[in-house]
């Protein structure tokens, strides 16, 4: 008999499990004693892991200690332990890093909007995601404000049409015992199971993304050739999330330089992962954001400032970004 734990509603139970004992798992049902709560001592036949119940997924944790997770709209996320990463010390500066944080030491006031819900099921079947949208949509924030509530440390890199290969994966260069390997940050971050967040990624020369196709497979690996045919499996909890403002190129001029995506590369993300679109908030949304963002700003001026956005995007831009609206 295993210690399980069921997902509850935790405003009416005050936490976010129930304890209970896991009697029987076959094809397709789990079958439970609940330890806790109303029903104590009741049986329960819950479905499958991979299915949702009672409006929560996962709907069953099967460990000793109660789970530690950050919840959005059901999904249960685990929270990330950074003293078990080979090098915490580092972990937990690249989470700080990519976190605005307030004085107690937690995340500012962010509103995660509904497709969070995509994102963090694609974070839990390991998937690698590739989020398209225009400038200012919330991108980046959102996968790392997901990353800064769970405590995953990320290293994030900006793409330019001058990155190199060699910028990306490592090089040989100089250390105490003479000339060694380096890596670089994608190669860091499939070693330690970091989260590799790729800003502007359709600005990158093509012959440099080829380098991510077996970095994108459900099994990552890379062979690093100059440092003798090295080959570098990633660890648990490894995740590659792309950005970028279109996939075929930009015609419209508002984002020149940028590259249309090769369509091997599309299907790595379409067949291990996904490509999303984001598209921009509601105008109830980016008044929401405002207000949260500038909470002494007078409700009529935010809500003037909202309608004069959604007017210039209708109009004349539609990339005039919620950034643009607050500065």
């Amino acid at each position: 008999m295993k210690t399980a734990w069921l997902a509850c509603d935790e405003e009416k139970f005050g936490k976010k499990f129930l304890k209970a004992d896991l009697l029987e798992t076959g094809k397709g049902f789990r079958k439970i004693k609940m330890e806790e709560g109303p029903d104590k001592g009741t049986e329960v036949i819950l479905p499958s892991e991979e299915t949702p119940h009672q409006g929560f997924f996962p709907a069953l944790f099967e460990q000793d200690e109660e789970p530690q997770v950050w919840r959005f709209k059901g999904r249960s996320v685990p929270i990330v332990d950074r003293s078990k990463f080979k090098d915490h010390k580092q972990a937990d500066a690249l989470h700080a890093s990519n976190t605005e944080l307030d004085a107690d030491g937690k995340p500012l006031p962010y509103i995660f909007l509904p497709h969070t819900a995509e994102i963090i099921d694609g974070v839990m079947r390991g998937d690698h995601q590739f989020l398209i949208g225009h400038k200012g949509v919330g991108k980046t924030s959102l996968i790392l404000q997901v990353a800064a509530h769970i405590g995953q440390p990320c290293i994030r890199l900006n793409f330019t049409g001058q990155i190199s290969i060699s910028d990306l994966v490592g090089s040989l260069g100089f250390g105490k015992a003479g000339t060694e390997w380096h890596d670089g940050p994608v190669i860091t971050a499939m070693r330690n199971g970091y989260w590799l967040v790729l800003d502007e990624f359709d600005f990158g020369d093509a012959s440099v993304l080829s380098m991510f196709h077996p970095v994108l497979e459900r099994s990552p690996y890379y062979c690093l050739k100059e440092n003798n045919g090295e080959i570098v499996q990633s660890v648990k909890g490894f995740r590659v999330f792309a950005t970028g403002n279109s996939i075929g190129g930009d015609a419209s001029g508002e984002y020149a330089g940028t590259q249309p995506m090769n369509a091997a590369l599309l299907d790595r993300f379409a067949g291990h992962g996904r490509v999303l679109e984001i598209k921009p908030m509601t105008m109830k949304q980016e008044r929401n954001v405002v207000l949260s963002i500038m909470p002494n700003l007078p409700y009529r001026i935010a809500k003037k400032a909202t309608v004069f956005a959604a007017k210039v995007r209708s109009e004349h831009l539609k990339s005039f970004s919620t950034r643009e609206l607050l500065n």
